[in-house]
Protein backbone atom coordinates (compact mmCIF):
# COMPACT_ATOMS: atom_id res chain seq x y z
CA UNK A 1 0.00 0.00 0.00
CA UNK A 2 1.48 3.90 -1.03
CA UNK A 3 0.59 6.03 1.67
CA UNK A 4 0.82 9.67 0.43
CA UNK A 5 0.93 13.60 2.25
CA UNK A 6 -1.68 15.53 0.79
CA UNK A 7 0.52 18.76 -0.41
CA UNK A 8 -2.87 20.50 0.87
CA UNK A 9 -2.37 20.12 4.11
CA UNK A 10 -0.06 22.94 4.26
CA UNK A 11 -2.63 25.72 2.98
CA UNK A 12 -2.59 27.86 5.87
CA UNK A 13 0.87 27.61 6.28
CA UNK A 14 2.07 30.53 4.38
CA UNK A 15 -0.59 32.53 6.09
CA UNK A 16 1.02 31.73 9.58
CA UNK A 17 -1.86 29.71 10.76
CA UNK A 18 -3.35 33.06 11.20
CA UNK A 19 -6.11 35.05 11.01
CA UNK A 20 -7.89 32.26 9.69
CA UNK A 21 -11.26 31.10 11.05
CA UNK A 22 -13.90 29.68 8.48
CA UNK A 23 -12.78 26.67 5.62
CA UNK A 24 -15.26 27.70 3.24
CA UNK A 25 -14.34 31.27 3.33
CA UNK A 26 -10.62 31.47 3.55
CA UNK A 27 -9.59 28.65 1.39
CA UNK A 28 -9.04 31.15 -1.69
CA UNK A 29 -7.26 33.61 0.13
CA UNK A 30 -5.14 30.84 1.81
CA UNK A 31 -4.43 29.12 -1.55
CA UNK A 32 -3.66 32.56 -2.90
CA UNK A 33 -1.20 33.31 -0.64
CA UNK A 34 0.30 29.95 -1.18
CA UNK A 35 0.17 30.30 -4.94
CA UNK A 36 2.18 33.91 -4.66
CA UNK A 37 4.59 32.30 -2.15
CA UNK A 38 6.10 29.30 -4.08
CA UNK A 39 5.70 30.58 -7.84
CA UNK A 40 8.40 32.95 -8.68
CA UNK A 41 12.24 33.03 -8.30
CA UNK A 42 12.08 31.21 -4.67
CA UNK A 43 10.68 27.97 -6.27
CA UNK A 44 13.68 26.25 -6.42
CA UNK A 45 13.81 26.85 -2.58
CA UNK A 46 10.57 26.77 -1.16
CA UNK A 47 9.50 23.22 -3.17
CA UNK A 48 12.13 21.61 -2.05
CA UNK A 49 12.18 22.72 1.98
CA UNK A 50 8.19 21.28 1.70
CA UNK A 51 9.00 17.82 -0.01
CA UNK A 52 12.32 17.15 2.40
CA UNK A 53 9.92 18.04 4.78
CA UNK A 54 7.53 14.96 3.87
CA UNK A 55 10.09 12.99 3.52
CA UNK A 56 11.57 13.35 7.15
CA UNK A 57 8.14 12.25 8.63
CA UNK A 58 8.19 8.89 7.00
CA UNK A 59 6.02 9.44 4.22
CA UNK A 60 7.19 8.18 0.62
CA UNK A 61 4.93 9.76 -1.58
CA UNK A 62 2.45 13.15 -1.85
CA UNK A 63 -0.87 14.47 -3.27
CA UNK A 64 0.47 17.49 -5.32
CA UNK A 65 -1.66 20.32 -4.39
CA UNK A 66 -2.15 22.96 -7.16
CA UNK A 67 -1.21 25.83 -4.82
CA UNK A 68 2.81 24.32 -4.35
CA UNK A 69 2.75 23.64 -8.62
CA UNK A 70 -0.44 25.80 -10.32
CA UNK A 71 -1.20 24.86 -13.94
CA UNK A 72 -1.46 28.57 -14.56
CA UNK A 73 1.00 29.88 -12.91
CA UNK A 74 3.71 27.22 -13.15
CA UNK A 75 6.34 27.55 -16.03
CA UNK A 76 8.28 24.74 -17.78
CA UNK A 77 11.47 25.31 -15.82
CA UNK A 78 9.35 25.17 -11.99
CA UNK A 79 7.69 21.97 -13.31
CA UNK A 80 11.68 20.32 -14.16
CA UNK A 81 12.75 21.97 -11.18
CA UNK A 82 9.70 19.72 -8.97
CA UNK A 83 10.66 16.92 -10.97
CA UNK A 84 13.93 17.05 -10.11
CA UNK A 85 13.28 17.44 -6.26
CA UNK A 86 11.08 14.76 -6.23
CA UNK A 87 13.47 12.48 -7.90
CA UNK A 88 16.67 13.23 -5.54
CA UNK A 89 13.63 13.08 -2.40
CA UNK A 90 12.07 9.42 -3.51
CA UNK A 91 9.06 11.01 -3.51
CA UNK A 92 6.31 9.91 -6.21
CA UNK A 93 3.26 11.83 -6.83
CA UNK A 94 0.17 9.54 -6.72
CA UNK A 95 -2.12 12.30 -7.86
CA UNK A 96 -2.18 15.97 -8.67
CA UNK A 97 -5.13 18.19 -7.64
CA UNK A 98 -5.64 20.16 -10.70
CA UNK A 99 -9.36 21.44 -11.43
CA UNK A 100 -11.83 20.97 -14.08
CA UNK A 101 -14.44 22.76 -12.62
CA UNK A 102 -14.98 26.16 -14.50
CA UNK A 103 -17.34 25.54 -17.12
CA UNK A 104 -15.77 25.24 -20.86
CA UNK A 105 -12.19 25.17 -20.66
CA UNK A 106 -10.26 25.04 -23.39
CA UNK A 107 -8.25 22.30 -25.17
CA UNK A 108 -4.71 24.31 -23.85
CA UNK A 109 -6.11 24.73 -20.47
CA UNK A 110 -6.94 21.02 -20.22
CA UNK A 111 -3.79 19.41 -21.61
CA UNK A 112 -1.76 22.02 -19.44
CA UNK A 113 -3.36 20.03 -16.70
CA UNK A 114 -2.20 17.02 -17.89
CA UNK A 115 1.28 17.90 -19.21
CA UNK A 116 2.34 19.02 -15.95
CA UNK A 117 0.55 15.27 -14.31
CA UNK A 118 2.64 13.83 -16.77
CA UNK A 119 5.72 15.68 -15.92
CA UNK A 120 6.03 14.87 -12.48
CA UNK A 121 4.76 10.92 -13.09
CA UNK A 122 1.72 11.06 -11.62
CA UNK A 123 -1.16 8.99 -12.54
CA UNK A 124 -4.01 10.02 -11.70
CA UNK A 125 -5.58 13.60 -11.62
CA UNK A 126 -8.03 14.35 -8.60
CA UNK A 127 -10.29 17.71 -7.78
CA UNK A 128 -13.83 18.62 -9.45
CA UNK A 129 -14.85 18.74 -13.16
CA UNK A 130 -17.97 20.66 -14.47
CA UNK A 131 -20.09 18.50 -16.37
CA UNK A 132 -19.25 20.65 -20.32
CA UNK A 133 -15.60 19.49 -19.93
CA UNK A 134 -16.01 16.13 -19.46
CA UNK A 135 -15.62 14.92 -22.89
CA UNK A 136 -12.76 16.99 -22.93
CA UNK A 137 -11.58 15.54 -20.00
CA UNK A 138 -11.85 11.59 -21.40
CA UNK A 139 -10.05 12.53 -24.57
CA UNK A 140 -7.01 14.16 -22.79
CA UNK A 141 -6.92 10.93 -20.65
CA UNK A 142 -7.26 8.77 -23.15
CA UNK A 143 -4.75 11.05 -25.18
CA UNK A 144 -1.82 11.20 -22.11
CA UNK A 145 -3.18 7.67 -20.41
CA UNK A 146 -3.76 9.46 -16.83
CA UNK A 147 -7.39 8.89 -15.04
CA UNK A 148 -9.41 11.47 -13.43
CA UNK A 149 -11.03 11.11 -10.20
CA UNK A 150 -13.81 13.29 -9.13
CA UNK A 151 -13.25 14.15 -5.11
CA UNK A 152 -16.26 14.23 -3.63
CA UNK A 153 -17.63 17.11 -1.71
CA UNK A 154 -21.28 18.45 -1.87
CA UNK A 155 -22.35 14.87 -3.11
CA UNK A 156 -23.85 13.03 0.57
CA UNK A 157 -23.97 9.66 -0.93
CA UNK A 158 -21.89 7.01 -3.44
CA UNK A 159 -24.87 7.31 -5.73
CA UNK A 160 -24.44 10.89 -6.37
CA UNK A 161 -21.10 10.36 -7.45
CA UNK A 162 -22.12 7.23 -9.77
CA UNK A 163 -24.62 9.48 -11.68
CA UNK A 164 -21.88 11.79 -12.35
CA UNK A 165 -19.52 9.81 -13.50
CA UNK A 166 -20.43 6.32 -15.04
CA UNK A 167 -21.67 8.27 -17.76
CA UNK A 168 -17.68 8.75 -18.53
CA UNK A 169 -16.31 5.80 -17.27
CA UNK A 170 -13.84 4.16 -16.71
CA UNK A 171 -11.52 7.58 -17.64
CA UNK A 172 -13.11 9.03 -14.96
CA UNK A 173 -14.07 7.36 -11.83
CA UNK A 174 -14.44 7.85 -8.37
CA UNK A 175 -11.59 9.77 -5.69
CA UNK A 176 -13.36 9.22 -2.47
CA UNK A 177 -12.71 11.50 0.14
CA UNK A 178 -13.74 10.39 3.61
CA UNK A 179 -13.92 13.53 5.63
CA UNK A 180 -16.82 15.52 2.75
CA UNK A 181 -19.08 11.98 3.69
CA UNK A 182 -18.29 12.85 7.09
CA UNK A 183 -19.15 16.18 7.06
CA UNK A 184 -22.16 15.30 5.12
CA UNK A 185 -23.29 12.51 7.55
CA UNK A 186 -22.61 9.28 4.83
CA UNK A 187 -22.06 6.09 5.91
CA UNK A 188 -18.36 6.10 4.17
CA UNK A 189 -17.28 2.39 4.64
CA UNK A 190 -20.66 1.55 3.65
CA UNK A 191 -20.25 4.01 0.38
CA UNK A 192 -17.16 1.78 -0.19
CA UNK A 193 -17.97 -1.38 -1.64
CA UNK A 194 -21.16 1.30 -4.01
CA UNK A 195 -18.24 3.05 -5.30
CA UNK A 196 -16.09 0.12 -5.73
CA UNK A 197 -16.40 -0.65 -9.44
CA UNK A 198 -15.37 3.19 -9.77
CA UNK A 199 -12.65 3.98 -7.57
CA UNK A 200 -9.86 5.44 -8.57
CA UNK A 201 -8.34 6.84 -5.53
CA UNK A 202 -8.94 7.59 -2.16
CA UNK A 203 -8.15 10.32 0.36
CA UNK A 204 -8.33 9.48 3.64
CA UNK A 205 -9.90 12.58 6.46
CA UNK A 206 -10.93 12.44 9.52
CA UNK A 207 -13.46 15.62 10.75
CA UNK A 208 -14.85 16.20 14.29
CA UNK A 209 -18.65 16.60 13.21
CA UNK A 210 -21.00 15.95 11.07
CA UNK A 211 -22.46 19.30 9.02
CA UNK A 212 -18.89 21.21 9.33
CA UNK A 213 -15.80 20.53 8.08
CA UNK A 214 -13.39 20.70 10.73
CA UNK A 215 -10.87 18.04 10.07
CA UNK A 216 -8.60 16.49 12.55
CA UNK A 217 -5.95 13.18 12.64
CA UNK A 218 -7.08 10.23 11.46
CA UNK A 219 -9.06 8.08 14.32
CA UNK A 220 -9.86 11.43 16.19
CA UNK A 221 -13.52 12.71 14.58
CA UNK A 222 -16.47 11.05 13.23
CA UNK A 223 -15.82 9.31 10.23
CA UNK A 224 -15.06 4.91 10.64
CA UNK A 225 -11.48 5.23 9.47
CA UNK A 226 -10.92 1.35 10.47
CA UNK A 227 -13.86 0.51 8.93
CA UNK A 228 -13.10 2.24 5.56
CA UNK A 229 -10.06 0.50 5.33
CA UNK A 230 -11.63 -2.75 6.26
CA UNK A 231 -14.05 -2.29 3.00
CA UNK A 232 -11.21 -1.02 1.21
CA UNK A 233 -9.45 -4.59 1.78
CA UNK A 234 -12.53 -6.25 1.20
CA UNK A 235 -12.78 -4.82 -1.96
CA UNK A 236 -9.16 -5.64 -3.24
CA UNK A 237 -8.41 -1.75 -3.71
CA UNK A 238 -4.84 -1.62 -4.92
CA UNK A 239 -4.80 1.91 -5.47
CA UNK A 240 -2.77 5.37 -3.29
CA UNK A 241 -4.17 6.31 0.00
CA UNK A 242 -3.60 9.82 0.11
CA UNK A 243 -3.56 11.19 4.15
CA UNK A 244 -5.39 14.47 4.45
CA UNK A 245 -5.92 17.04 7.78
CA UNK A 246 -5.91 21.00 7.01
CA UNK A 247 -5.96 22.84 9.95
CA UNK A 248 -5.91 26.59 9.68
CA UNK A 249 -4.26 27.77 12.99
CA UNK A 250 -1.33 24.36 13.33
CA UNK A 251 1.05 22.44 11.61
CA UNK A 252 -0.87 19.44 10.51
CA UNK A 253 2.45 17.23 10.63
CA UNK A 254 2.13 15.77 13.68
CA UNK A 255 -1.08 14.76 13.52
CA UNK A 256 -0.42 13.50 10.07
CA UNK A 257 2.71 11.78 11.89
CA UNK A 258 0.30 9.41 14.33
CA UNK A 259 -2.18 9.25 11.54
CA UNK A 260 0.10 7.20 9.39
CA UNK A 261 1.59 5.00 12.09
CA UNK A 262 -2.30 4.29 12.51
CA UNK A 263 -3.30 3.46 9.06
CA UNK A 264 -0.62 1.43 8.78
CA UNK A 265 -1.04 -0.41 11.79
CA UNK A 266 -4.52 -1.24 10.94
CA UNK A 267 -3.91 -2.40 7.52
CA UNK A 268 -1.46 -4.76 8.62
CA UNK A 269 -3.84 -5.87 11.32
CA UNK A 270 -6.09 -7.03 8.51
CA UNK A 271 -3.38 -8.16 6.09
CA UNK A 272 -2.69 -10.21 9.11
CA UNK A 273 -6.13 -11.51 9.95
CA UNK A 274 -6.25 -12.64 5.95
CA UNK A 275 -3.32 -14.81 6.25
CA UNK A 276 -4.88 -16.64 9.57
CA UNK A 277 -7.93 -17.46 7.14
Amino acid sequence: MEWAFMTANYVAKEVGYKDVTDWFKDWGRCTEATIRSFHGSQFELKFESLISGIKENGFDAIELWVGHLHPETATDEMVRKARGLLDKYELSVVSYTASFSSPNMTLEEGSRRFEIARAIGAPLLASGFNVSNAELIVELSQRYGIFFGLENHPERNAQEIIEKISPYSPWIGAALDTGWFGTNGCDVSAAVGELAPYLKHVHLKDVLAAGAHDSCGLGEGVVDIKGTLRELHAIGYQGALTLEHEPYDHDPMPAMVRSLQLVKQQWNELLAQEEKR
